[in-house]
């Protein structure tokens, strides 16, 4: 096809506009993390709603089974929600579907570094889907959890019971190494 001397430029522009349209595309997918649905508790369902001494952490990934930690350590506001916060998954695309789990903590306990919490104290809400967008999108989805995280503020102990069976066994060692001492 041949274009007038004035429009010559036209098949040049449209190029470059489907080149960046599909870069945009194939583009890094991002949500905004925000637990509006969800706020944060305290010790229970019925607690307090988490404050500024609990942190979270973004679980993000391509299927239930494979989420890691995706964004920036998250604060609260109070009220139990996060400071919203564009969060990027790794290795899935704008206009793709990501699972999204928020973990929780208290900092004033076990520190800010996620990595050094351990897995018994962390809050968790249940795993969501999120569609993701192109970021600097004008729109965007969030997360819409059905159970809120729990924030536990004591460490879990042993029951009685267990105990009580340590203590076995360490009295049946004692008498068994008691009575072969005997026998020799």
């Amino acid at each position: 096809m041949k274009f007038p001397r004035s429009q010559r430029w036209f098949p040049w522009i449209a190029s470059l506009l489907a080149l960046a349209l599909q870069g945009l595309a194939r583009g890094q997918g991002v949500f905004r993390m925000d637990n509006f649905s969800a706020p944060t508790h305290v010790d229970s369902a019925l607690g307090p709603l988490a404050g500024t001494n609990v942190l979270s952490m973004t679980l993000a990934g391509s299927a239930p089974d494979q989420l890691v930690p995706a964004g920036p350590t998250l604060s609260y506001l109070g009220g139990g929600r996060v400071r919203p916060e564009d969060v990027s998954v790794p290795g899935v695309p704008a206009f793709q579907y990501a699972f999204v789990q928020l973990v929780a903590w208290d900092s004033a306990r076990w520190g800010t570094e996620f990595k050094r919490v351990p897995e018994a104290v962390l809050g968790k809400t249940d795993i969501a889907p999120v569609l993701l967008y192109v970021a600097n999108g004008n729109v965007r989805w969030s997360p819409a959890f059905g159970s809120s995280a729990i924030v536990p503020t004591s460490v879990p102990e042993p029951s009685g019971l267990s105990l009580l069976g340590f203590a076995g066994s360490v009295l049946g060692v004692f008498c068994w190494v008691r009575a072969t001492r005997a026998q020799l």
